[in-house]
């Protein structure tokens, strides 16, 4: 007998602090690749890439207000649709299972915290702190993506490759208004009570040197999620290890 076939469902994914769309790079074809028949969409939080121009919230909830409604006008809520959020997406997407509950089947978490159960030096490691002070001292935007690759991921990044994050942030700037916004959002961010019948899978890259990987343990515990681990990935795991986590999801939400 072949595969069960399993009925086509809509994605929605959110970058983190300062990121866009256009910094999934890989993965969202390794993920349609993994679900022919599935929509994915990328949406920006406000502040961000195609939503640059508007002030950030200063609060997660806010912030999960914004995206909601863009959503929500691309059609009304699906059965079995799938939220998929990294770091502060990752945030968003626990406030929202939180305030609608039933909105989604599936929850991916991807080296995300929360307040409350993460300790602040774990949620931002200091080491990752002091480097954030560097970049904001670099006027490169060359440098700038540089030093935030070399930080959130574990695999090298090529000069051409580097020169077109310099180019998405030259083209869609997050302001520093805006990057002050989303970073006070997440760091307010409090570990909501939960109560949906969505799945919740915790993935995270035992290499993270922004976020301690036991943020995800501690998450999946308090939430009685799964938990996934790549040895080698670091924060952005999306980008390090893009057919891997394509993989992962493919076995885990195939039925």
């Amino acid at each position: 007998m072949g595969e069960t076939k399993t009925a086509p469902r809509r994605w929605l994914l959110l970058r983190g602090l300062a990121r866009e769309v256009r910094h999934w790079g890989e993965f969202p074809a390794a993920l349609q690749a993994a679900f022919p028949d599935d929509e994915i969409v990328c949406l920006d939080l406000p502040g961000a890439g195609l939503w640059s121009h508007v002030n950030c919230p200063w609060s997660v909830s806010q912030i999960r207000a914004d995206v909601r409604k863009r959503w929500r006008d691309l059609g009304p809520p699906q059965a079995n649709d799938v939220i998929l959020g990294i770091s502060l997406g990752g945030m968003v997407s626990l406030d929202w299972l939180s305030a609608h509950p039933t909105e989604f089947a599936h929850a991916v978490l991807i080296n995300t915290s929360a307040g409350g159960l993460n300790k602040p030096w774990e949620r931002v490691l200091p080491a990752a702190l002091a480097i954030f002070i560097k970049v904001a001292g670099k006027a490169s935007l060359y440098d700038r993506e540089k030093i935030i690759l070399e930080l959130t991921n574990t695999r090298k990044f090529s000069k051409a490759e580097i020169t077109e994050r310099a180019r998405i942030q030259q083209e869609s700037p997050v302001t520093r208004r805006n990057a002050l916004a989303q970073l006070i959002a997440g760091a307010k961010f409090w570990a909501p009570a939960i109560q949906t019948k969505a799945s919740i899978l915790f993935v995270r890259g035992m290499a993270d040197r922004l976020c301690s990987p036991r943020c995800s343990a501690k998450l999946a515990e308090r939430y009685h999620g799964d938990l996934e681990s790549h040895s080698t990935a670091g924060h952005d795991l999306p980008i390090d290890e893009p057919q891997w986590l394509a993989a992962l999801l493919r076995k885990r939400l195939k039925s």
